[in-house]
């Protein structure tokens, strides 16, 4: 199932296309307006299981706004405001200012998706058979976490969407998570090659523990002033490097620039 999600002139998000896959990262600056895509994704892929087709008639957004559970992006919606959420080419919903369209193709959608906001070891990820969510979105995962525990709460949360056939989608700040994500598709890409791998205790912890996702499973985007942009590097196929790397580059370069006005050596840091 191929998900499509356009949003125009919401808040901040002035021109945002992505498609979800089953691991969807989006990347960027505070304020970028990446959990307030979070909310307009949860609402879209969960409206019928929590809401039913009741809210989705003329003037929605005035309706929709004296109910108690109010995401926050409907208070954001004006008449130059679009929604359209396709799957599988289809559009299943569409918002148009204060008026909103739901399609019967979104009975495709039979998931429920449950939003929270940090890796947790107490969390059962994605314990399907039990609660029935088998969609989990995390915004800002890697709050007051040390890189290690980013790097196993990462790969745990992909082997179990192996295991269990579900989706995540994660809004971050992290540069670790994107280069964790790059990891697993590289094992992905040792076990498409078929190469002998004995030789590897890495390689062989990823494949064992199914650590790995291959390419065409991932989507990742940075928002960049409103704007969505496709951070897959063609060429690699993987996250592109230098939207992780961006602002450590920066300050190493800064870095050089200051070294190169004091009597220090590069050498004398190094010892």
């Amino acid at each position: 199932m191929i998900e499509k999600l356009i949003v125009k002139n919401v808040g901040v998000l002035k021109n945002i296309e992505i498609e979800i896959k089953d691991l969807t990262i989006i990347f960027g600056e505070n304020g970028g307006g990446k959990s307030l895509l979070l909310d307009i994704i949860e609402f879209v892929r969960s409206f019928r299981h929590r809401y039913g087709d009741e809210m989705f008639r003329s003037h929605w957004v005035k309706q929709y706004t004296h109910t108690q559970d109010v995401p926050k992006f409907v208070t954001l919606i004006d008449d130059s405001s679009v929604i359209e959420y396709y799957i599988d080419g289809d559009l299943g919903l569409t918002v148009k200012g204060d008026h909103a369209i739901a399609k019967p193709i979104l009975n495709k959608i039979t998931s429920n998706t449950e939003k929270v906001l940090f890796f947790d070891e107490g969390i059962d990820i994605m314990n399907v058979t039990e609660t029935g969510i088998n969609d989990i979105i995390f915004d800002l995962p890697e709050r007051e976490m040390h890189p290690k525990f980013q790097a196993r709460s990462t790969y745990e949360l992909i082997s179990k969407m192996n295991k269990k056939g579900a989706k995540a989608i994660i809004a971050t700040h992290s540069p670790y998570i994107p280069t964790l994500i790059n990891n697993c598709i590289v094992a992905a890409q040792v076990i498409k090659d078929g190469k002998d791998y004995s030789h590897s205790e890495v390689a062989k912890r990823f494949i064992e523990n199914d650590v790995q996702i291959d390419i065409d499973r991932v989507s990742t985007y940075t928002i960049d002033r409103g704007v969505a942009i496709n951070t897959l590097d063609l060429d690699t196929e993987m996250i592109d490097a230098d939207v992780i790397d961006r602002v450590s580059i920066t300050i190493s370069e800064e870095f050089g620039e200051l070294l190169e006005c004091t009597d220090i050596t590069a050498i004398e840091i190094d010892e």
